[in-house]
């Protein structure tokens, strides 16, 4: 076998075990990606969830208010995780206006003051989806008597319905907010938690409800800035 054969088998038999190499690195690289791969694809259906659907599995939702934040901003908690936060600003001449926001920064719901209509309501606000379709109402309702000196929120469905009301306590730990249905049943009990820097408040859920649960997550912002507000005021009265 002359020197020329030898050499041409040497590079055949060095192509062949190359190719076959890297066939194997190949294969194996395909292997060790295809784990990651499968994570992956775990965690976009986590998130494509949907905010809504957490918020309504959730046993206990926390709303915290941001420390630092351009306007007015909440942090949502469900089960100890962060799931969204709430943006908006309060203008005395319009009202207040929020945006109910995922970890991706999708808007799912929106809130805003609108005129009120039939009912003896002092505020009103409507919940629309993103696409604009109106998904329910919010009223607040000033409540000064012998006996009490507070609000009282209605909660209506997009038929302008009444679904829901709220009753404010005053206890020695800070304010409550009990959530009750029509039938008197308390769906939602919300406690303000006072020993903490910003305005804290958590949500129990008691019962399924057909009050949705973004609608309650917007009420605790407006009643935290109305609240603040009233303080404000009677700071500046005291003075």
């Amino acid at each position: 076998m002359n020197k020329r054969v030898q050499t041409l088998m040497v590079i055949l038999l060095g192509g062949f075990f190359l190719v076959g190499c890297e066939d194997a690195d190949t294969i194996q690289t395909d292997i060790n990606t295809q784990k990651p791969a499968v994570e992956q694809s775990s965690v976009n259906n986590e998130d494509e969830m949907g905010l809504i659907e957490t918020l309504n599995n959730a046993k206990e939702i926390k709303i915290k208010e941001k420390v630092f934040s351009i306007g007015v901003g909440y942090d949502v908690y469900a089960d100890g995780n962060l799931v969204g936060s709430i943006k908006g600003k309060v203008i005395k001449s319009f009202g207040d206006k929020f945006k109910l926001i995922d970890t991706n920064g999708n808007t799912v719901k929106e809130e805003k003051q609108i005129k009120r209509w039939g009912v003896k309501i002092n505020r009103m606000a409507e919940v629309t989806s993103p696409g604009g379709n109106v998904t329910g109402y919010i009223g607040e309702e000033r409540i000064k008597d012998f006996f009490s000196i507070g609000y009282r929120f209605h909660i209506y469905n997009e038929n302008k319905e009444e679904i829901g009301y709220t009753k404010q306590k005053l206890t020695f730990l800070g304010e409550e907010f009990d959530i009750y249905d029509t039938e008197d049943n308390i769906d939602y009990d919300i406690d303000e938690e006072v020993f903490n820097l910003t305005s804290t408040y958590t949500i129990k859920v008691n019962d399924t409800s057909d009050i949705p649960v973004e609608d309650i997550v917007f009420y605790i912002a407006i009643q935290d800035c109305i609240l603040t507000a009233d303080k404000e005021t009677a700071s500046k009265e005291n003075k």
